[in-house]
């Protein structure tokens, strides 16, 4: 459902359901960098989007999103490749397990300033709620030795979900020159205001563990002539 108000503002709806048989993934091969494809016997994403645009409402700019989403997969492994003692449990075993975008609740955000000339200033924002922690049946005390008290910290072990994600940025730019035909603009972005460390993945099964940005600087120039 797509729905204009004011004049100004947009409303985009959505909501679904897949259903897939021999639903794919990717497998991380002996705790490497190398992955291939594999394949469940099927699998169930549904959920709901919601997102708010003002495309322009004077100086301002920006946009709120909203989504929730769950997904169930069920073996057996129905294609892939396997090395090791567990390839042959992965071919019989038809146990239900959240996939990797089983996340219930993500917000986005961004407001955009459109200052006098030719200037700019922008504020972003996202959270997510945390992805599925498949540790099976391992240690608590393994865990923190492989990969620390900071990334442990960051996972609720109990409901075993990463904790919730969240990550403020900032943005501006401005026209510094600009004549007939020739224009010169700066930009500087700086990602993860608050350098909170943020785990996305952890010993995930077919994803590994994975780390969000920590706060970092960019600039760019960008001539036109």
């Amino acid at each position: 459902m797509t729905k204009a108000f004011f004049g100004k503002l947009r409303l985009d709806a959505n909501v679904f359901r897949r259903d897939f048989r021999h639903y794919s993934d990717d497998d991380v091969l002996l705790d490497s960098g190398v992955s291939f494809p594999i394949a469940f016997a099927k699998a169930r994403i549904f959920g709901e989007e919601v997102r708010v645009e003002a495309p322009q409402w004077g100086r301002f700019s920006g946009y709120l999103s909203y989504a929730n989403q769950s997904g169930i997969a069920q073996g057996p492994i129905t294609g892939g490749l396997f090395l090791g003692n567990d390839a042959a449990n992965a071919l019989t075993d038809t146990s239900k397990f959240a996939v990797t975008q089983d996340q219930r609740n993500s917000l986005r955000a961004r407001v955009r300033f459109q200052a006098p000339r030719h200037a700019w200033l922008a504020m972003g924002t996202q959270y997510g709620s945390g992805l599925p922690a498949d540790i099976g049946n391992a240690n608590v005390s393994d865990l923190l030795a492989a990969f620390g008290q900071q990334i442990l910290d960051r996972v609720d072990l109990a409901r075993r979900r990463v904790r919730p994600n969240f990550s403020f940025d900032v943005a501006a730019g401005a026209e510094i020159y600009h004549k007939e035909a020739r224009s010169a603009t700066l930009q500087i972005q700086v990602a993860n205001l608050a350098n909170r460390l943020n785990v996305i993945n952890f010993a995930s099964l077919f994803s590994g563990t994975a780390l969000g940005e920590p706060r970092s600087v960019s600039a760019s120039l960008r001539l036109t002539f």
